[in-house]
């Protein structure tokens, strides 16, 4: 068994301390439980973290927003808020949307980051 150095004594730490299990953990070839057993970790905080990695790893993967271009509607004298994401879904908003409407929306659509 390999000698533990890493501590997660600081939150810097602790990052690190469970981005190495985690990688010593897919290199293992064992499941999530064994490993956590062989090492002497916590299971749930070992779920945590690789819950945060994946999480922080699909956003790096997810597409950001793009810019926004503010004109008058044809068919409403108010302008809206085109949002267009990078698979080409197009979303008209209008402009005097208030912002917690627009930030419930953007949620929903998962545009946050």
């Amino acid at each position: 068994m390999e000698q533990r150095s890493l501590s997660p004594e600081t939150p810097l730490n602790k990052s690190n301390y469970w981005q190495h299990h985690l990688a010593a953990w897919k290199a293992s070839g064992l499941s999530q439980i064994a490993y956590c057993k062989r090492e002497q970790v916590s299971y749930c905080q070992f779920v945590y973290w690789r819950s945060k990695s994946s999480a922080k790893n699909a956003s790096k993967n997810n597409s950001k927003l793009l810019p926004v271009h503010l004109k008058p509607s044809p068919t409403s004298p108010l302008p809206y808020l085109r949002v267009r994401q990078a698979n080409g879904t197009v979303i008209e908003i209008p402009i005097n949307i208030a912002q917690a409407q627009l930030e419930q929306l953007f949620k929903l659509l998962d545009l946050t980051s």
